[in-house]
């Protein structure tokens, strides 16, 4: 029984060590490869666990029994899996465990499988292996024929994100469920659509495929429809972003590109914004602003509608016209909003064309700007009602109740108890019950309370001493005195520095005795976080030691690449950057796939999309895509400063103000298409401080810009007569070239012959002229013709023919007039004249005189041609009385001489002398010397001798009209021109020279020369002077003219000249009375504005409204500081015109010259002294009231009655009188002084 036993016994234990501790059916038995975990490999017969899983054991006969009974060397069994070296025998392994071994070699020589527990006994290296922690990858050993660190398709399948993956073990990455180290597509993965899902490959997420065991990447458009939004979009694949409609891949399409039928479209959107369906129901298209339902009154309904949208007031547009492109009726137009704001109807009945409200229209009972604003947008109220530019209290009239309510620039206003200008509320004059800084702003703005009770004008906050006036006081605090809270400069002390806060919420920092404003870099070192660095100064981040402004780039940050990302700026550096190593920005661009500003920003806050990933923030527009304004206006460019625009292809462009079209034309207009833009009246440009950078306009352009430019350029050639439009008189011909034209019936006509004037009868062709200013005549036709004696017949008298033309005679039969024979005057028809009368019944310039002894009617010869010399024949009535009776009677007469009458003053001072150098007759001087009484002919060189001394032109040209002054050492008298005349450089600017013009002597201020002492003056030229007008240029030289600025020679072209269209019309051509002609047809530069580039305006207020300071000349512009005796016209010109302030006048009616100032004589038609008096007002005050005249009342005053009715009107006007804050302290003075006159 015992053996039996025993040898049971043994059969167990080797059927246990053969087959394992497990008993199975044979054929229910598991091959190797399905056996999943190592103990039960093991425990297979034929079996044997390796990194590959178990596999079947290639054991020869398969008998390990057997087999290691055959092993004879130990080191060889000890190496044979299955065997073990016991007592010197090979036999079947029991398990590492089932031996002793103080240590590795004891083990292993029973098998190298077994290592030592380092105690007693032996245990398997696996066990060994995966209970030792690792230094390196996950920390964990596994074993695998031999001990290793774990890889990262080890890790458990819950890691599903890089940073779990990259925790696990450093490097690994995830593909969805699990780690790995590298990612393979998606069609590299087995499984089906459960284990699929969730899988990520280097092509994307991954799906199952159906009745398929692999995987494939998922496609954006198989994403569900119900998803709306880029972020779930971008959960479903990578890259994917929303249509609107479920997802499609980046970058989003214009709306052409996505298909589906009237509902889907309006559900999806594109590149180009919200889609909409077209009329075939298969493709979308993008909605436009137009679309926008009309109950879309805002902005912001419009943007929401789509991006890039405006509010018509009655739906949306992309770019705002006039109100004019509106139509409607009173109630329709309403609601409406153009480019210069909102809209009004004309008529309640008709249709038409939409206008801007106007903001003097508004209720009258508007008190606030907000009320204003809300009518119209830019109006402000005057207190009662609204308008569109606030002007100063004395811009309203009215007595105290009519004027409080009103609100000027300068505060609230009132009056006074009679009507007149209004004048902006004193705060001294505020109840005394006001006690309150409140009541004090409610009364006038800056006052606030004082004390005792009333209010003062809040001045500078460090006049202000008591805390509730400081605080009243919006730009002043109370710390513990009244400081300026505006800028840290106000800050005069360290504590005020460290305690006041400023207005724009700052802080300042005390730094060299100087409070300065607050910047990043002062914090101290220890602001080591954005919180500390933001409550030093918002806007300032931390470096880890201080802080920096938030606009700084990374290379003011340091650190290794881990610190450099952790910075709010998100930068980067390099795998081996040290702590000292200065931060890089990363690049932008490696980024290709994000689709949202969040995505790029969190590669850094400089990186912006531009739809298929990232661009620096500072690219300009051209990086982004785009193929339609709608889609470019989303971006903006170079440091988000530039709005894009499209104009052509398939990428934005920067938006400049040249972009807008010609419906943009105000300022304010362009500013909102662009900000910085200005109208150019059809268009808009960019604002700039000097004029000159407005290049390519046209003069239109330049004038409309509000800067105040202009464009000037070379004038044309003047008009001629037939191009005068519809003149209606010869003043109409002459207003546009004088002198130069001639009026006939309806049009005017170049003066020339007349045969080229028509005319149809005597009365058409009697009064006009030609060229020699001769009458014309009719006879035939219908031309005028040339006169002639013979066309006059029977005439009564020689009148008749002289008065036809002054060279007809009276034929001697009286039946004709004929052709005068002014060479003997014979043809008289008496044939022996006896005097002078019967002569000049011939022709007036026929006189009786002998020649050769025979008694002759002649024209007025020499005197040797009259002879035999008697006093008969050398009668003075001939040769203009200076001949005489020769010595010897047979002679011919001789010249008179001025000595021939030293003894007769008054013959001497009548008679002239024939002076052979000058060849003609000169006046005789009777003067005394040394008692001697002479008679000499005049001539400058014998001024001195004949006066004595002379000191002036006056005292040369009384003296002889040929003459002018030198102004030498003595002073002389010279005939000549400025080079003639001496004298030092000022003298020389007031002294004459003569100067011939025809027959008749000019004389003419000389100008400077250039030498110390006394020498020859020069001639004036027109270069030397600057002048606006023709009066000033010829005043300083006869021959000038203005080129609109300085003064020029008469014979400077119009085409050398320039100007703008219409202030050249008012430059004088090459002829003192033609006009040049405007030229609009080329484009260039602007240049500054100046009064005469304005050429039509008739008032002052016109010409100010076109440029400060500017005045008209009845028909355009020039300085305010000219002159009345600069400026020209007649009498009815020139009482329109003021003159450096003060009215003008002229003395002629007809005749345009230099006008005067005027004065109260020059009224002719007053018919009282208040008439009178009431113009000299006017005159004196009729821009704004100046205290001379005040002055002038006072002397007034002083030298009349008191009680005359003068000064009892003008005691009413001066109750009445408004007037400047600056001359007030004047005015005062004299209004008591009037008053107190009044009294006495």
């Amino acid at each position: 029984m015992n053996m039996n036993m025993n040898v049971l016994m043994r059969i167990a234990i080797i059927i246990i060590i053969v087959y394992g501790t497990d008993v199975v059916v044979v054929v229910d038995q598991c091959t190797c490869d399905k056996l999943l975990s190592q103990m039960d490999c093991k425990s297979k017969k034929g079996c044997d666990w390796s990194s590959r899983g178990c596999q079947k054991q290639d054991s020869g006969d398969g008998s390990i029994e057997g087999y290691c009974g055959l092993i004879s060397d130990g080191n060889s069994c000890a190496k044979t899996k299955g065997c073990a070296y016991v007592e010197s025998k090979c036999q079947i392994f029991g398990g590492c465990t089932a031996y002793k071994g103080v240590n590795n070699v004891e083990c292993q020589s029973i098998s190298k499988f077994c290592n030592s527990d380092g105690d007693a006994f032996c245990i398997e290296p696996e066990k060994e292996c995966t209970s030792k922690a690792s230094n390196g990858g996950s920390g964990i050993c596994v074993w695998d024929n031999s001990c290793r660190e774990q890889k990262c398709n080890e890790a458990d399948i819950s890691l599903n994100t890089d940073d779990k993956c990259n925790n696990f073990i450093k490097g690994c990455i995830t593909k969805g469920k699990g780690c790995t180290d590298k990612l393979g597509l998606c069609q590299s993965y087995s499984g089906d659509i459960d284990s699929c899902e969730g899988l990520k490959g280097s092509d994307g997420y991954c799906k199952g495929v159906e009745e398929k065991d692999k995987c494939k990447v998922k496609e954006c458009l198989d994403a569900d429809s119900t998803i709306t939004t880029d972020e779930d979009c971008n959960k479903y694949q990578i890259g994917c972003i929303t249509n609107g409609y479920g997802c499609t891949k980046s970058p989003l399409g214009s709306c052409t590109t996505q298909t589906g039928d009237d509902i889907i479209c309006s559900k999806k959107i594109g590149q180009d914004g919200q889609c909409k369906g077209v009329v075939d129901g298969k493709t979308c298209s993008v909605v436009e602003c137009k679309d926008a339902p009309n109950t879309y009154s805002t902005n912001l309904d419009c943007e929401k509608y789509k991006s890039g949208c405006i509010t018509t007031g009655k739906g949306c547009t992309h770019l705002l016209g006039t109100c004019t492109s509106y139509k409607g009726t009173i109630t329709t137009c309403q609601g409406y909003i153009g480019i210069e704001g909102k809209c009004k109807g004309i008529s309640d009945v008709e249709e038409s064309s939409c206008s801007n409200k106007d903001c003097k229209d508004a209720d009258l009972t508007f008190d606030t700007d907000e009320q204003c604003n809300e009518y119209q947008l830019g109006c402000k109220t005057t207190g009662k009602g609204c308008i569109s530019t606030l002007k100063d209290c004395s811009s309203y009239t009215g007595n105290q109740t009519i004027c409080n309510g009103y609100i000027g620039i300068d505060g609230k206003c009132t009056g006074g108890t009679t009507n007149g200008s209004c004048y902006p509320k004193k705060c001294s004059d505020a109840p005394t019950t006001f006690i309150t800084n409140q009541e004090c702003s409610d009364y006038q703005t800056k006052c606030v309370a004082i004390p005792t009770g009333g209010c003062i004008q809040a001045g500078e906050c460090k006049t202000l001493i008591i805390q509730n006036q400081c605080e009243g006081k919006s730009t002043c605090q109370w710390k513990p005195q009244c400081v300026s809270n505006e800028t840290c400069s106000d800050l005069k002390t360290e504590i005020l520095c460290k305690t006041v806060t400023l207005q724009d919420k700052n802080t300042c920092w005390w730094v060299n005795s100087t409070c300065v404003p607050r910047i990043c870099n002062q914090a101290p070192e220890t602001f080591d976080t954005d919180s500390k660095c933001e409550t030093f100064l918002n806007g300032c981040l931390t470096n880890k030691k201080g802080c920096v402004d938030s606009t700084a780039k990374c290379t003011s940050y340091k650190g290794n690449k881990t610190a450099c990302q952790s910075f709010t700026i998100k930068c980067t550096n390099s795998d081996d950057a040290t702590d000292t190593s200065t931060c890089k920005d990363p690049v932008c661009s490696e980024n290709n796939d994000a689709t949202t500003n969040d995505a790029c920003q969190s590669l850094h806050r400089n990186c912006l999309t531009n739809g298929k990933g990232c661009i620096s923030i500072s690219e300009n527009c051209s990086s982004y895509p785009g193929t339609s304004i709608e889609i470019c206006g989303k971006f903006k460019g170079n440091n988000q400063q530039n709005p894009c625009w499209w104009k052509l292809g398939n990428s934005c462009l920067d938006k400049v103000c040249t972009d807008a079209d010609t419906s943009y034309i105000s300022d304010d207009g362009c500013d909102k298409f662009l900000k910085g833009c200005v109208t150019t009246g059809a268009g808009c440009i960019g604002k700039s401080e000097e004029c000159s950078a407005y290049k390519g306009l046209t003069q239109e352009g330049c004038l409309k810009l509000s800067k105040g430019c202009s464009r000037r350029e070379k004038c044309t050639v003047e008009i001629t007569c037939d191009k005068i439009d519809k003149p209606t008189s010869q003043e109409s011909c002459d207003a546009i070239l004088a002198n130069r034209c001639i009026f006939v019936k309806d049009k005017c006509y170049s003066i020339g012959n007349c045969n080229t004037y028509p005319g149809s009868s005597v009365e058409d062709c009697k009064n006009l002229v030609d060229l020699n200013q001769e009458k014309c005549y009719w006879t035939i036709g219908g031309l005028c013709t040339n006169r002639a004696c013979s066309q006059i017949q029977n005439p009564s008298d020689l009148t008749v023919c002289v008065s036809h033309i002054s060279q007809c005679a009276k034929s001697k039969d009286g039946t004709k007039c004929i052709d005068v024979d002014t060479d003997n005057c014979t043809d008289i028809g008496i044939p022996n004249p006896a005097n002078e009368e019967q002569c000049q019944k011939y022709h007036p310039k026929c006189h009786f005189g002998i020649i050769g002894g025979i008694e002759k009617c002649t024209i007025a010869k020499r005197c040797s041609q009259y002879g035999p010399s008697k006093d008969a024949s050398c009668s003075t009535l001939i040769a203009l009385g200076v001949c005489k009776q020769n010595l010897n009677d047979n002679d011919s007469c001789l010249d008179d001489t001025c000595n021939s009458f030293a003894n007769d003053q008054t013959l001497c001072k009548s008679k002239s002398a024939y002076s052979v150098s000058a060849g003609l007759p000169i006046p005789c001087f009777y003067f005394s010397d040394n008692g001697t009484a002479k008679c000499e002919i005049k001539s400058c060189g014998s001024a001195i001798s004949h006066l004595g001394s002379v000191s002036s032109f006056e005292d040369c040209n009384k003296y002889y009209d040929n003459c002018v002054y030198s102004k030498e050492s003595d002073g002389k008298c010279v005939d000549g021109g400025c080079t003639a005349i001496m004298g030092s450089q000022d003298d020389c600017l007031q002294l004459k020279g003569k100067y011939s013009n025809g027959s008749k002597n000019e004389f003419r201020l000389c100008y400077k020369h250039n030498n110390a002492g006394i020498s020859n003056c020069v001639d004036r030229i027109c270069s030397q002077k600057q002048g606006n007008t023709d009066v000033i240029c010829q005043e300083w030289l006869p021959t000038c003219k203005t080129d609109g600025q300085n003064c020029v020679d008469i014979t400077t072209a119009c085409t050398i000249m320039k100007g703008t269209n219409d202030s050249c019309k008012q430059l004088t051509g090459i002829v003192f009375g033609s006009k040049c002609q405007g030229n609009t047809s080329i484009q260039g530069d602007c240049v500054a504005k100046r009064c005469q580039d304005n050429g039509t305006a008739k008032t002052d207020e016109e010409c100010n409204k076109f440029l400060s300071g500017c005045i008209t000349t009845g028909n355009g512009c020039i300085e305010r500081t000219t002159t009345c005796a600069k400026q020209w016209g007649n009498q009815s010109l020139c009482k329109l015109l003021t003159g450096n302030d003060k009215p003008c006048w002229s003395l002629s009616t007809t005749n345009k010259e230099p006008c005067i100032d005027r004065i109260c004589s020059h009224n002719r038609e007053a018919q009282t002294n208040d008439d009178k008096i009431q113009i000299a007002i006017v005159n004196d005050m009729q821009n704004h009231l100046k205290f001379k005249f005040f002055q002038i009342i006072y002397q007034l005053c002083k030298h009349k009655n008191k009680q005359s009715k003068e000064l009892s009107f003008i005691f009413n006007v001066i109750k009445n009188l408004s007037y400047k804050v600056e001359y007030q302290k004047q005015q005062d003075f004299y209004l008591q002084k009037i008053f107190l006159y009044r009294l006495k």
